[in-house]
């Protein structure tokens, strides 16, 4: 039997969703040839997908984060060197994010389009990474109320200039040029911030 046939229709719509925005991209994406090819009713998509194509985006974007955070439990730290182990999970973080290239470009042109609504549905996601950073950065705090902020600032600029640097082609030169910069940031933040 057709391996797309032993999935839900739910995740059949995802996994052709995902399969439509890598081979032609997002723009290109039509939701009725979207439900043909993923071989559900149109109504049974809006029925999964209340908001269509960006209700597709929001859990195609929610299953690739899911996909990143083994990434942090790679994340070490020593006491005296918090940068050691961060240079390696940022290179990690980067080449994770170029595999799902086309979908950020989808969630870009849907965050530009229901600004709101996206900044709200980032939050939720980077919440997760603040959570894991906090746990195992307390012992670096400088200033207990404002720690939490200033990670989650990183943590937003970060996720920004990786999207950048990912859409348009290495953006910001190579990998470890960027990952060098994010790092002395990192460090700022952490010790002297």
């Amino acid at each position: 039997m057709n391996k797309l046939m032993d999935l839900s229709a739910k995740d059949r719509i995802l996994y052709t969703a995902r399969k439509m925005i890598e081979s032609q991209g997002y723009n290109n994406l039509n939701i009725n040839t979207l439900a043909e090819n993923a071989k559900v009713a149109i109504g049974t998509l809006y029925w999964h997908f209340k908001k269509g194509k960006q209700s597709i985006v929001k859990e195609l974007l929610r299953q690739s984060a899911e996909e990143i955070q083994p990434l942090l439990k790679d994340f070490k730290f020593e006491p005296n060197k918090p940068i050691k182990g961060f240079k390696p999970f940022l290179l990690k973080y980067i080449q994770s994010h170029r595999e799902h290239r086309m979908l950020i470009r989808a969630f870009v042109i849907e965050e530009l389009e229901d600004e709101a609504d996206f900044r709200e549905f980032s939050r939720e996601e980077i919440e997760k990474t603040i959570h894991f950073l906090k746990k195992n950065l307390k012992k670096y705090e400088t200033d207990i109320d404002n720690f939490p902020k200033k990670l989650k600032t990183f943590a937003l600029f970060l996720d920004d200039l990786v999207h950048q640097h990912i859409i348009f082609n290495d953006k910001y030169g190579s990998d470890d040029f960027l990952v060098d910069i994010l790092a002395n940031l990192f460090e700022f933040i952490l010790l002297d911030g």
